[in-house]
Order: C-alpha cells, then sequence, then structure tokens
C-alpha cells in the first residue's frame, strides 16, 4: 500500500492527537492544549488546503 504526502499528514495528525489523548488520560491534563491544537490546525487546513 502507497501513501501520498496528504495521507501521510492525516496519520501523523491522527497519531499526534490520539497520543497527546492518552497522555492527558494517563499524565497531565495539560496534554489536551495538544490536542486543542491539532484542532485549530486541522480546520485551519481545511479552509487553506495546507
Amino acid at each position: 500500500m502507497v501513501l501520498y504526502m496528504e495521507q501521510w499528514l492525516r496519520l501523523l495528525g491522527g497519531v499526534v492527537v490520539s497520543a497527546s489523548v492518552l497522555l492527558a488520560v494517563y499524565h497531565h491534563p495539560a496534554w489536551l492544549w495538544l490536542t486543542g491544537l491539532m484542532g485549530v490546525n486541522l480546520i485551519q487546513s481545511a479552509f487553506t488546503n495546507f
């Protein structure tokens, strides 16, 4: 299976969000800031295609 750049970026975003949620549950709630930043980045990319 060949993944293109856009697919790699989506995969990376999913991994970062999942990891930050797990870190927030098991380590410290401040990790939810990373989840929020990734959400803002995904919203921004929907409008700018970047």
